[in-house]
């Protein structure tokens, strides 16, 4: 029932965008676009009798221009003109996709661009419209460019459990190495793609940047997902960065207000202090973006233990003044 309801949504859609399409030409479209979707003709003729009997969709079929034709552009499904509750529901599926959009790699946000156009011309514009979402921005910052063929095929390995041999390009690789990867996790880090998984060139789990892969190749070597690895990157665990235990931080009472928004790295403990600062307490962090944490917030953040990361952070600030001096 769900998947007949997307078919016609999407057949609905190109009617409204005054597509000449009839069921072979659409049944084509569905496999190059939806492939989720595909059927045969026999099936999406009961679709079409559903449609018009059922919905009561103003749709006729043309001789002449051998296509179906949407007699009224203002017509709607029934339940998103009825069901307030659903109409809230599309405009939110709707402005989650919109706001992940820039995030995505190309081929998955080109089907993100055909869903909402499609959504956007069946549900009641009370409810939601294309003027709405261009509104709604995600402001995000840099995000490195992916090659979709590559991506493509490092997902592929990913979902169906396949070992990849990959071309990578790392930073301080002086040329690229190839390699053969399980890919357990595919995740999201500030604004780039990342897979995580078991390096057999190292012997050890290994992260890889999706955008300096040159190269994939997926291999006839299955694999199966472990959830250790899926923690390794919820715990932020999935750089061979060192790790810094038992960290405390003070912050201003300036920056207070701010720091206390959010958290900032896994299991945080914030326990406000009496002149309106705030400490931080951490079990563990990745060494790296704890510096980084600190001195992007220009001294309001004071590392209190462990003794051998504020020695770091001193010499890395004694640093910055001599640059600048």
């Amino acid at each position: 029932m769900l998947k007949r309801l997307r078919r016609l949504i999407v057949f609905v859609g190109l009617l409204k965008l005054d597509q000449r399409i009839n069921i072979p030409q659409f049944l084509i479209y569905l496999r190059q676009y939806h492939p989720n979707l595909s059927t045969t003709v026999r099936t999406f003729k009961r679709d079409l009798n559903y449609l018009k009997q059922v919905l009561k969709a103003p749709i006729r079929y043309q001789h002449s221009i051998r296509s179906y034709v949407l007699e009224d552009k203002s017509w709607v499904f029934p339940f998103f003109e009825f069901s307030t509750v659903l109409g809230e529901e599309l405009f939110t599926a709707a402005a989650s996709y919109r706001v992940a959009q820039p995030l995505f790699p190309p081929h998955w946000s080109a089907m993100v661009e055909r869903t909402l156009e499609s959504v956007c011309l069946i549900a009641d514009p009370d409810d939601l419209s294309s003027a709405q979402l261009e509104s709604l921005v995600f402001a995000t910052g840099a995000t490195p460019a992916l090659n979709s063929a590559i991506f493509r095929r490092v997902e592929a390995c990913w979902r169906e459990c396949r070992t990849c041999r990959i071309k990578y390009q790392g930073i301080e690789d002086h040329t690229p190495i190839w390699r053969e990867v399980d890919p357990h996790v595919l995740f999201l880090y500030e604004n780039a793609w990342y897979i995580h998984g078991f390096c057999h060139l190292r012997g050890e789990p290994r992260t890889f940047a999706i955008h300096r892969i040159l190269a994939a190749e997926p291999l006839d070597k299955k694999f199966s997902r472990s959830p250790e690895f899926i923690e390794h990157v919820i715990g932020g665990r999935f750089f061979n960065y060192p790790q810094v235990k038992h960290v405390r931080l003070i912050c201003s009472a300036e920056k207070s207000p701010v720091i206390r928004e959010r958290e900032w790295f896994p299991h945080q403990t914030m326990t406000p202090l009496p002149d309106g600062r705030l400490q931080l307490d951490y079990s563990e962090v990745m060494e790296p973006q704890l510096i980084y944490f600190v001195l992007s917030y220009g001294g309001h953040l004071e590392v209190v233990q462990p003794e051998s990361l504020r020695k770091k952070v001193l010499a890395i600030a004694q640093a910055l003044v001599a640059t600048h001096a």
